[in-house]
C-alpha cells in the first residue's frame, strides 16, 4: 500500500526488532514543501484560500500560502512508515488519539520529521498484535514542533496471520472510537455564525468515489513531498482491490466539507445574506479507522456540531469541535474523528 498508513496491514520484509525504548526520538529525514505541491493537494482535497492562491491567502488569518494540515499528516505518517518498514514484518495503524497543528507550514520551510515510542497500547482489544503508542512530529529548524500526532500502531510478530492482525486492528479501532456526545439531527442550511450553531446540527456532505485513479494520484502527491521520487508511483491498474490510505479517506471528507460550504455560501450570497467565514483548523481528536476502504468503494460522509469553545471575550472567532464520520455501502462506519476549527462570530 502506498501513501500514509491507515487501518490495515502493510506487508513488509522487516526484521521484527522490538528494542524500541520509550521517550527516544528517531529522526525521519527532511520534508520539502513547495508551493506547487501545496496548491496541487489543496486543489484536489482542501481548496481553501490559504492553500490555493498567494493573493487570496494573504487576506486570511494566516497571512499567506500554507499547506493543508491533512497533507502534512499524510506526509508525516509516510515518513514514519518508511522507518518502520526496516523494523517490522507487518504494520497497522488503527487510530490517532490527537492531532495538533501548532504552526502553519509555508512553502520553502526547512522541516524535519521524527517519531518516538510511548507506552504500550492499553487497549486489550488488540490482543497479542503488539499494540504500541507513538508520537510523531514535524519540527522547524529550531526544533520547535509544527505538527504533533499521538497515535497507536500494531506491530505483530512475523508468525501472526494477516487475517488475524486485520481483525485485531478493527477491534482496536472500534474499542477506542469515541461515540457522539450530543443527539444528532439533520438540518437544512447549516453554514452559520458561531453563536447560531446548535449542538447536534448535522450535515450530509455527500459521497466520494475511491477509484484506483484517485488513489494513484493521492499517493503520488504525498510521495513527492516525502522525497520518494526514486520510488515508482503506483498505477491505477496495480491498485485495484487495494486498501485506500486512511489519510486519503480523511482528506476526501475535507473536500466534501469545502464543497458543502462553498455551495451554501453561494446560496447565502445569492439571497443577500451574510456568509460566515470558516477559519483554519487547530487539530483533531479521536481519529479511528474502523473498517478498511477498498478501491472502487464509495463512502458517504457527514459532520455535526459536537462542542463549542469560547476563545475569549475579545475574539472574533469561536472554536467549533465537529464530529465526522464516513459510512460504506453496507452502512458500516469506516472512519470517525473530531476536528477542531475556527468559525467566525456574528459579533465580529
Amino acid at each position: 500500500m502506498h501513501g500514509a498508513m491507515a487501518l490495515g496491514m502493510i506487508m513488509l520484509a522487516g526484521h521484527g526488532r522490538m528494542d524500541h525504548p520509550t521517550g527516544e526520538f528517531i529522526d525521519l529525514g527532511r520534508i520539502q514543501v513547495t508551493a506547487e505541491a501545496v496548491k496541487e493537494f489543496a486543489a484536489a482535497y482542501d481548496p481553501q484560500p490559504q492553500h490555493i492562491d498567494e493573493r487570496a491567502a494573504a487576506q486570511t488569518l494566516l497571512g499567506g500560502l500554507v499547506a493543508s494540515g491533512w497533507q502534512m499528516c499524510a506526509v508525516l505518517m509516510r515518513q514514519v512508515e518508511r522507518q518502520l518498514e526496516s523494523m517490522f514484518p507487518q504494520i497497522g495503524v488503527p487510530s490517532i488519539d490527537e492531532i495538533r497543528w501548532l504552526k502553519p507550514v509555508r512553502p520553502g520551510d526547512a522541516l524535519d520529521a521524527r517519531f518516538g515510542w510511548r507506552s504500550r497500547c492499553s487497549c486489550r482489544a488488540c490482543g497479542d498484535a503488539g499494540g504500541r503508542a507513538i508520537v510523531a512530529e514535524v519540527v522547524d529548524r529550531t526544533g520547535d514542533p509544527i505538527l504533533r500526532m499521538n497515535g497507536n500502531v500494531l506491530l505483530p510478530p512475523r508468525e501472526a496471520s494477516p487475517a488475524g492482525v486485520w481483525q485485531s486492528a478493527i477491534r482496536c479501532a472500534e474499542h477506542v472510537r469515541r461515540r457522539p456526545r450530543v443527539p444528532r439531527r439533520r438540518g437544512g442550511h447549516l453554514v452559520r455564525y458561531f453563536e447560531e450553531v446548535e449542538l447536534g446540527d448535522e450535515i450530509e456532505l455527500g459521497s466520494f468515489d475511491f477509484t484506483p485513479t484517485a488513489m494513484a494520484s493521492y499517493s503520488r502527491m504525498i510521495q513527492s513531498v516525502c522525497g520518494d521520487s526514486n520510488s515508482p508511483s503506483p498505477s491505477p491498474a496495480t491498485l485495484r482491490g487495494h486498501v485506500v490510505s486512511g489519510w486519503h479517506v480523511v482528506s476526501a471528507w475535507m473536500r466534501k466539507v469545502i464543497d458543502y460550504y462553498q455551495a451554501e455560501a453561494d446560496w447565502l450570497a445569492k439571497h443577500s445574506r451574510p456568509v460566515p467565514l470558516l477559519g483554519p483548523a487547530a487539530g483533531a481528536r479521536s481519529l479511528s479507522w474502523c473498517k478498511p476502504v477498498r478501491a472502487g468503494e464509495t463512502i458517504a460522509f457527514s459532520s455535526w456540531a459536537e462542542h463549542k469553545i469560547e476563545i475569549g471575550t475579545s475574539s472574533d472567532w469561536g472554536l467549533l469541535v465537529a464530529g465526522a464520520e464516513g459510512v460504506n455501502q453496507d452502512g458500516e462506519i469506516v472512519v470517525s474523528f473530531y476536528p477542531l476549527f475556527l468559525l467566525q462570530k456574528k459579533t465580529a
